[in-house]
């Protein structure tokens, strides 16, 4: 084990919440821009075969991850990485650290740091590809409901939205301010904006949840006619919505003692783009708020096709513990 006898305590182990309720405020940022993708579960079931049997199943796989892999991990690090470590926090070097690094160099193995390197770049590969997916689905689908360009909603005979790819990609651009700006900087300024946006999605799939299955009830429908149902609904959903938007407020709490004008902005300038954006296409579509029993259930419903003749149990016949861990 490497020896830190000539290193301060203080300075090795600063302890946990150094920053108290800003780092906390903070490091949410920094949590839903790794988490962000996890929804793409919902974008994957128009292209999958079976959505019935593939959606469940894969939200099973997705919690699972999270709590080991996302959550175990991450809580690991906070046990080996000090918070002050050389190269985490420096934002005016060209390359920071990764906390894995710096633990497995703590730990006293150099020879690792090219592992984790490999470890992280098929991660972001992975990354890469997985938004290029979403994006560029996410684009084909608006424009097909007159929310962008129609020329967007172009696909090739394969069914490949080429002409949405090429600009999901174009974002990619935005990576080269790590030229101008410093590593540290052009990497704080992306998270904030990934996280925040982050925040406003999963706020809005919460939304969506809730008035769906709003709808669901007030026009007869039993939840036993779905193939999934989400446990503790309607409370989860609930809190989905309401702890991303005190999240979306706070996230830039570092920001304002002492005040730093140009974090702020970047911190808080996509909650007013997003209110221009949504009420701007609500007045220029000329669109309203659907009430319950006006919601299409319908249209956009797909089968398996391999569907088979075949009953859904009833949740009455599962306790309530049964119901939690088959969800999972």
């Amino acid at each position: 084990m490497k020896q830190l006898d000539d290193v301060s305590t203080e300075h090795v182990y600063p302890g946990a919440f150094t920053n108290g309720f800003r780092g906390v405020a903070q490091v949410f940022v920094f949590a839903s821009t790794f988490y962000v993708g996890v929804e793409a579960v919902a974008v994957a079931a128009t292209e999958t075969k079976n959505p019935s049997v593939a959606v469940p199943l894969a939200i099973r796989q997705v919690i699972w991850r999270i709590l080991f892999v996302y959550m175990g991990v991450a809580f690991f690090f906070g046990l080996t990485c000090p918070a002050n470590a050389d190269g985490l926090i420096n934002g005016e070097s060209r390359a920071l650290k990764s906390p894995m690094t710096i633990a497995i160099q703590n730990a006293g193995w150099e020879g690792g740091v090219h592992l984790i390197n490999a470890f992280i770049f098929i991660t972001v590969v992975s990354a890469a590809n997985s938004s290029i997916y979403i994006g560029s689905r996410t684009i084909l689908f608006m424009a097909k409901e007159g929310g962008a360009p129609r020329f967007l909603g172009w696909t090739n005979s394969r069914g490949v939205p080429v002409y949405a790819i090429i600009l999901t990609n174009l974002f990619g651009v935005l990576s080269m301010m790590n030229v101008s700006t410093g590593g540290g900087k052009a990497y704080s300024y992306i998270i904030n904006l990934s996280g925040v946006s982050t925040f406003l999605v999963w706020a809005g799939i919460s939304l969506t949840h809730i008035r769906f299955r709003q709808a669901w009830k007030a026009q007869g429908r039993s939840p036993n006619e779905l193939p999934f149902r989400s446990a503790l609904h309607p409370w989860n959903a609930y809190f989905g919505l309401f702890a991303n938007v005190f999240l979306a407020f706070v996230q830039g709490w570092a920001t304002l003692s002492p005040f730093d004008a140009g974090m702020f902005v970047d911190a808080y300038i996509l909650l007013p783009l997003f209110a221009v954006i949504f009420f701007v296409y609500k007045f220029w579509k000329k669109t309203r708020w659907w009430r319950s029993h006006e919601v299409d259930l319908n249209s956009g419903m797909r089968k398996d096709l391999d569907a088979k003749d075949e009953t859904i149990e009833p949740v009455g016949q599962k306790s309530f513990l049964e119901r939690i861990w088959t969800s999972f």
